[in-house]
């Protein structure tokens, strides 16, 4: 009975339009000699100015600690496209791999 009431939970969420993206972690890694802590981050703003001034904002952040065979990896980013007083593109993730 618990079973049928999780795939039914499950069904009628996808049904009304999770989104999700698939992201090959592995690819992600740094690829590093010793243990501990590694890390890497990014910043980049950008403003035009046309008939309207147009501001694109992007940051992203990849934390990574690996000790003996483990390695848990942070990554996350945001972004703003905005023209005039309209917002074009808001995205934000966040990922945690344990």
């Amino acid at each position: 009975m618990k079973k049928l009431f999780l795939f039914s939970v499950i069904s009628l969420s996808l049904a009304y339009g999770l989104n999700a993206q698939m992201l090959n972690v592995e690819s992600q890694h740094i690829h590093q000699d010793s243990t501990d802590w590694v890390g890497k981050g990014n910043l980049s703003f950008n403003l035009t100015s046309n008939q309207q001034q147009v501001w694109d904002f992007n940051t992203s952040l990849h934390v990574q600690y690996k000790k003996n065979k483990n390695t848990h990896i942070l990554l996350g980013g945001a972004g703003m496209i905005r023209a005039g007083k309209s917002n074009f593109d808001n995205s934000g993730q966040i990922l945690l791999t344990v």
